[in-house]
């Protein structure tokens, strides 16, 4: 009874004390065997789809519609392609920063007619959002 008591008391134990697990959004920091050739071939892979969204975004633009300054970067921290650009019209504005390998939109604001939009955070909120997210990429 006495040695099940101890084996349940140090398995409850190794259990409480196990590895954490991380954030999802940060991923772990390359090995040392990762070499600088890798690292260069995922950033010009970032480069070349960054530059085709930035193509497929521009074409088609009319009725007084703008494409903003499309940026595109590759995080390290977050191990993906980060893709900053925007839409500017008379009468709106949107604001978008997407994470170019799962689709995912990241940061967002929008507005019509000077007013954002109901889910839209203030346009302050998005900078800093964005500013943190574009800060990732080295």
């Amino acid at each position: 009874m006495c040695r099940q008591f101890v084996f349940l008391a140090v398995v409850a134990l190794a259990g409480c004390v196990g590895p954490q697990p991380r954030p999802l959004d940060v991923q772990p920091s390359p090995s040392p065997a990762e070499s600088k050739a890798d690292l260069f071939a995922r950033k010009r892979a970032c480069m070349e789809l960054g530059e085709r969204h930035a193509e497929a975004d521009g074409k088609g633009m009319g009725n007084g519609v703008v494409l903003v300054a499309p940026q595109y970067c590759y995080s390290e921290d977050h191990n993906t392609c980060l893709y900053s650009f925007g839409y500017m019209a008379p009468k709106f504005q949107s604001y978008l920063v997407q994470d170019l390998m799962t689709n995912e939109t990241l940061a967002n604001y929008g507005e019509a007619n000077g007013k954002p939009y109901d889910w839209s955070p203030s346009l302050d909120a998005y900078n800093k959002h964005r500013k943190e997210l574009l800060a990732t990429c080295k």
